[in-house]
């Protein structure tokens, strides 16, 4: 239960910490992170950050992958993760769940979880010709 004690890591930033160990030579490795026990057991063996992949909640949660899970759903997963290790967490929200004001939500509420960082695959919809 280390979300219990305060550590030294709720001084400084995730996204900071991050970029901190995106800035070393050697490769940063994030194996993915279901849930607070997948987590736990990725930080036992020595892994320094965690991802949250999208397909993976979808598949823990017996939903197929595509785009059921909610914005409240996403931060439930984070929460627990970030709670449970403490380490900086990349997630996958793939779409940001809707247009842009919905994605600055997205990024400012995953922000208040305590994210590092996120994916996104934000579409692009051009111009038609006859517009």
């Amino acid at each position: 239960m280390s979300y219990l004690l305060p550590s030294v890591n709720e001084t400084v930033a995730a996204g900071e910490r991050l970029r901190h160990m995106l800035t070393r030579p050697d490769i940063l490795r994030m194996p993915g992170a279901h849930n607070g026990l997948s987590a736990l057991q990725a930080k036992a063996a020595g892994f320094e950050a965690l991802y949250l992949s999208g397909a993976a909640m979808s598949a823990s949660m017996g939903l197929p992958d595509l785009g059921i899970l909610t914005l409240d759903d996403v931060l439930f997963f984070t929460r627990q993760i970030i709670r449970a290790t403490g380490l900086p967490l990349l997630v996958d929200v793939d779409t940001g769940f809707g247009e842009a004001l919905n994605v600055m939500n997205t990024v400012r509420r995953l922000e208040e979880a305590g994210a590092a960082a996120i994916k996104s695959r934000i579409g692009f919809c051009p111009k038609s010709a006859d517009t």
